[in-house]
């Protein structure tokens, strides 16, 4: 909840710092939470892919142990997405547990990279909540499911999915999308990490996001939250705004 927090506010702080010439939000703090774009509430609220659709992309990959050559970061082939496009990633790893972003000994760790243009954006754990239900960023993702196991001939596979959102570039009034990779890590000093992933596209939502093009952000919400009169004040409203993404 704090980088939550830290990374929505900074537009709306704006319009409450001591000394700022702007001019005062027209919308009451008491005032309920604005609803969010229904295009970003059915994707939020869909069910994990597959829904019917391919991959758009897909591999395996074997780990070296912990310590050696290429096993501490293996980097997939990059892949490209449109501006807004939300993704389901799922990682599978035989036999060792999988997580996003973090890793434990005996583990195997996988991370999503955006890169647009000149810089680049890797969500983080806090980021999506940690744990499928936790206080997740709508701005960046979620965790839908953690280490669901299924039994095979050869063990155990452990299956990971995590849904993000591709804010994208504009650059030279060109949209330029982002070109995506994700990395990889075997925490398992004693044996090779057998991996595999899968990315599946899902809806675009053009009016989402953080950034200039988003327009949700900067003439609905910032401006809802600019009406608090405090710091605090502003993270109870922004708990309230959350609310519709539990």
């Amino acid at each position: 909840m704090d980088k939550l927090l830290r990374v929505l506010i900074v537009l709306p702080l704006a319009l409450i710092t001591v000394g700022c010439n702007t001019t005062p939000p027209t919308t009451s703090p008491t005032a309920s939470p604005p609803a969010a774009p229904a295009d970003v509430m059915s994707v939020w609220n869909s069910p994990p892919s597959p829904q019917g659709f391919p991959p758009i992309v897909s591999e395996e990959i074997v780990l070296a142990k912990y310590g050696e050559p290429y096993g501490e970061r293996v980097e997939s082939d990059s892949f490209f997405l449109q501006n807004f496009k939300w993704i389901d990633v799922v990682v599978k790893s035989k036999n060792m547990r999988v997580f996003f972003s973090e890793g434990e000994p005996g583990t195997v760790s996988f991370s999503v990279d955006f890169n647009y243009g000149d810089t680049s954006f890797q969500p983080d754990a806090e980021d999506v909540g940690y744990y499928p239900g936790g206080q997740a960023s709508p701005f960046v993702g979620k965790l839908l499911y953690v280490n669901k196991g299924t039994q095979t001939s050869d063990g155990v596979v452990y299956s990971t999915a995590v849904r993000l959102f591709a804010e994208g570039d504009i650059t030279d009034n060109t949209w330029a999308g982002s070109s995506c990779c994700l990395g990889f890590a075997n925490y398992n000093p004693n044996e090779q990490a057998e991996v595999s992933y899968e990315v599946y596209e899902l809806d675009t939502t053009p009016e989402w996001g953080m950034w200039e093009e988003g327009d949700y952000y900067h003439t609905i919400l910032g401006p809802w939250l600019g009406g608090a009169t405090s710091e605090s004040e502003m993270g109870a409203m922004l708990n309230q705004w959350l609310e519709q993404f539990k």
